[in-house]
């Protein structure tokens, strides 16, 4: 037989069992009526109108400098040897026998060094993106242009960190094509001023007429001669152009 005391003992387990029973019955009742926290909610950066913005502005400050470009034979910068006019600087391409011309390459830097320039002006150190609460990071800008037959490709390599909250988007990469057939009238300019060269200042009208291009040529004192070439192509709705100057001596 059980003594009083052994009873006793199994009747406080027993009442100490129930108690931690009740206790979780009561903790799982109260998690079940208790609404969850909700979650905040997670703050996302789109790419599509980041990338669309600096792409945007790429592509028209590129129509600045290809229109820039253009009107001083490639330059950017005044060239070592010029035609100073009231409108603009024109480069010689030849001058009294030395020839100026630049690479395809070197006009690439012309424009490169345009872009460097005007892209944070038309960018407004995205002002309009930090009115919406990012902060930007920016890191420096390096371009690469190609030249087609028909048209122009830049490349864009500018490091973007764009935060908002705990979101973070990286951009790196952008472009933009210009509808400008630029190395074909480079390369149109280039031969007419050889040919100027050597005939020393004579002009060829049959190999103007061979280009099939709207060539006008304007001539100057000092054996100066300036020549314009352009076709349909239009950037800005103007009238493309690429002008150059020879002198002989």
């Amino acid at each position: 037989m059980l003594k009083k005391s052994q009873i006793t003992a199994f009747i406080i387990l027993g009442i100490i069992i129930l108690g931690i029973a009740g206790l979780i019955i009561y903790v799982r009742q109260i998690r079940q009526l208790t609404p969850a926290t909700p979650e905040a909610p997670r703050v996302t950066i789109e790419a599509q109108p980041l990338q669309t913005f600096v792409d945007s502005c790429l592509e028209r400050v590129g129509e600045n400098g290809f229109l820039t470009v253009g009107l001083p034979g490639g330059h950017v910068t005044v060239p070592d040897k010029y035609l100073e006019t009231e409108l603009v600087v024109i480069p010689y391409f030849y001058y009294e026998g030395q020839r100026n011309i630049l690479t395809l390459e070197k006009v690439g830097e012309q424009l490169g060094i345009y872009i460097k320039l005007f892209l944070p002006v038309c960018l407004d150190n995205f002002n309009t993106f930090r009115a919406e609460g990012y902060d930007i990071t920016t890191g420096q800008i390096t371009t690469e242009t190609i030249f087609g037959e028909k048209e122009t490709i830049i490349n864009l390599n500018y490091p973007l960190i764009f935060k908002r909250g705990a979101a973070e988007l990286k951009l790196e990469n952008f472009s933009a094509k210009i509808e400008v057939p630029f190395k074909n009238l480079y390369s149109i300019a280039t031969q007419i001023a050889d040919q100027q060269n050597r005939s020393n200042g004579m002009i060829d009208s049959i190999l103007l007429d061979s280009f099939g291009k709207n060539i006008t040529t304007l001539g100057f004192e000092n054996n100066t001669v300036v020549f314009l070439i352009s076709d349909d192509s239009k950037v800005k709705g103007i009238n493309y152009q690429f002008i150059f100057a020879t002198k002989v001596i």
